[in-house]
């Protein structure tokens, strides 16, 4: 899904027509490439990897793992790319037990 593609052999064209004049974000996958462009005035977010295959080139090739985090705020999405690498689990820091006699 880029912006040269041929819409009409792709479905596109017949989407924008049934969504007419509302607002819309279209969010895609499957291709594992991480990009995002404006097409009559909308974001087509490009999803990269999210758990599938990928060689993780990194952000400028668009090849990373990740979640995207949507938020409704008003008449738009904030969007937020989360990458996988940034979460830790419960243990990312622990504090010794204190010795006895010790708070």
């Amino acid at each position: 899904m880029f912006p040269d593609d041929d819409h009409e052999l792709t479905g596109w064209n017949g989407i924008e027509r049934a969504l007419g004049n509302r607002n819309y974000t279209i969010f895609a996958g499957h291709v594992h490439n991480y990009a995002r462009f404006v097409r009559n005035g909308r974001d087509y977010i490009t999803l990269a990897t999210t758990g599938g295959s990928s060689k993780l080139r990194g952000k400028s090739e668009g090849e990373f793992d990740q979640i995207v985090w949507v938020t409704m705020k008003d008449s738009e999405p904030v969007i937020a790319n989360i990458m996988l690498d940034g979460i830790e689990d419960k243990s990312v820091r622990t504090r010794p037990l204190p010795k006895p006699g010790e708070k």
